[in-house]
């Protein structure tokens, strides 16, 4: 199986199992390979932008996927207290400081699960 048919393959049974999906987008390439696995198979799915201090580059990017393929994603806007806040509270406490740049999924994450959804 080509790298190709097993991620339409994953996509799909993610589909089969959740109904209600989320796709962290951050405007990098991995999660722009995810948001077009679930488009070209027409899965739908919701992508999730974490708009933070310092990430103005990638959020280009993320836009862009967004508009070419026509989808309307949720954008959440993080500012530096609240982003420092997670990142005490869930990063230096929980995980003793691994994933410091965890803090946008961290909030990606309970946004889906306040919807019964789940983040890709």
């Amino acid at each position: 199986m080509s790298f190709q048919d097993a991620a339409d393959y994953t996509a799909k049974r993610i589909y089969e199992k959740h109904k209600n999906i989320y796709v962290s987008l951050s405007g990098g390439a991995d999660s722009e390979f995810v948001v077009r696995v679930f488009h070209r198979n027409n899965i739908p799915f919701t992508p999730i932008i974490v708009k933070t201090v310092g990430n103005f580059k990638e959020l280009i990017w993320a836009y862009r996927v967004c508009d070419k393929l026509n989808i309307d994603p949720v954008i959440l806007e993080l500012d530096e207290k609240n982003y420092l806040k997670i990142y005490y509270e869930d990063v230096i406490k929980k995980i003793r400081g691994y994933g410091i740049y965890a803090v946008p999924s961290i909030l990606a994450c309970r946004y889906a699960k306040e919807r019964d959804g789940v983040l890709i």
